[in-house]
């Protein structure tokens, strides 16, 4: 397992699923003090979502996905991506967030699939307060 190395969020762990694949999941977001490491529920934030994908590392996968959320009138607040060169697949997050033009979330789910089925990718968009459920080994 791996810690996603970014300076404020190391909550995301980078492990095999069921299948053998790679797959990234948050974890929390991670302090350092004088008194050791500590692990907390990132706070929650104004209705901002998280869309965590992964795929096959190929050309255009962050373009197709950061203009889906542009053309839809989303802000995105930080955007990582990670290729791991072993297995050659791509894992991107993106915290985004509605603009007043924006569509509904659940209409925006439903769209996503245009972009996911076109790079046979596996992703989910959920709220950023809403703690992930993750099993560490």
């Amino acid at each position: 397992m791996y810690w996603w190395n970014h300076p404020s969020y190391r909550g995301w762990v980078l492990g095999p699923n069921r299948d053998g694949h790679c797959e990234i999941v948050q974890l929390t977001k991670f302090f350092r003090s004088d008194k050791g490491n500590y692990m907390t529920i990132m706070p929650s934030e104004n209705h901002n979502f998280i869309l965590a994908a992964s795929c096959c590392a190929v050309t255009g996968v962050v373009a197709a996905a950061t203009g889906f959320l542009a053309d839809r009138d989303c802000y995105i607040c930080s955007l990582e991506q990670y290729d791991d060169d072993s297995t050659g697949k791509f894992f991107m997050r993106a915290v985004f967030r509605l603009e007043e033009q924006s569509p509904g979330i659940e209409e925006i789910k439903q769209a996503f699939t245009t972009v996911s089925d076109k790079f046979d990718m596996t992703w989910q968009i959920h709220e950023a307060h809403v703690p992930v459920k993750v099993l560490i080994m």
